[in-house]
């Protein structure tokens, strides 16, 4: 698991990593976790790798979770892009939710951006976003949501941004699809070579990964994020993580936001 995601699992996780293997043993008619090893580094199967890590990757989130960071966006960093004060201006704003997870982040990102821009419209913003687990990213894709789970600062965004289900969707909304559209899912290891692109980004929301890294992926992984950034562009961590080892042209301008200088 850390070869393939970097993710550190401890001795203290092995109750929760058999917990969850336990349903993938049965789907295979395995009957020990030795036997599941044992395919794993035989190669025999190697799409299970990516069965493995959607099993074990913790995907929980909801709609404008750590509420400060869409402040942030709507009050500092859209004002400063609206008004040109970017170092490098251009449009449209590009933004990324690199662990987007089941689709809450970067949907809340993109509700934030066609109201605070009162548009939506690729030439004027546009979402990246990614994740390791590809279960995680196809119920990201279809946008669709429990009403209980949807949870907005704003009432009206309801009816503005989902259509309500009827008949067998009945309790539950998904996200129309103009502002799906604005959304590029995309599967990624954020550690592995290759996600290197000439679009760089304005904001980065990278929340809650870090803490299921050692201290040097954690810092390797800022180091790649910086690089995908516009000078002036803003990195977001999550309130639980921490920068140990900040690199350089990296400024921290409030606890877990961090800007390209």
């Amino acid at each position: 698991m850390y070869d393939q995601s970097s993710i550190h699992l401890g001795e203290e996780k092995k109750e929760m990593v058999g917990n969850r293997l336990s349903n993938r043993l049965n789907s295979l008619g395995l009957s020990s976790m030795e036997e599941y090893c044992d395919l794993l580094k035989s190669n025999h199967e190697p799409g299970e790798i990516t069965h493995l890590i959607d099993a074990l990757s913790t995907n929980f989130t909801t709609f404008f979770r750590e509420i400060e960071h869409f402040k942030f966006l709507k009050e500092k960093i859209l004002p400063d892009y609206q008004a040109g004060r970017f170092s490098n201006h251009c449009a449209p704003f590009r933004a990324w939710s690199a662990a987007c997870s089941t689709g809450e982040e970067p949907y809340s990102m993109a509700i934030l951006l066609a109201a605070c821009l009162q548009t939506i419209d690729q030439d004027s913003w546009q979402i990246l976003a990614s994740d390791i687990s590809t279960r995680v990213l196809e119920k990201a894709s279809q946008g669709i949501y429990e009403a209980r789970r949807i949870e907005l600062p704003n009432r009206a965004w309801l009816a503005r941004y989902f259509q309500k289900g009827h008949g067998e969707w009945s309790g539950y909304f998904r996200v129309k699809q103009e502002l799906r559209e604005q959304i590029d899912f995309q599967h990624m290891n954020l550690l592995h070579p290759g996600y290197d692109t000439t679009d760089k980004y304005h904001l980065i929301f990278c929340r809650n990964v870090m803490i299921y890294f050692d201290q040097a992926t954690s810092q390797m992984l800022v180091e790649r994020l910086l690089s995908q950034l516009h000078p002036g562009g803003y990195l977001v961590i999550g309130h639980a993580e921490s920068m140990i080892h900040r690199p350089e042209g990296l400024q921290q301008v409030k606890p877990s936001i961090f800007q390209k200088i």
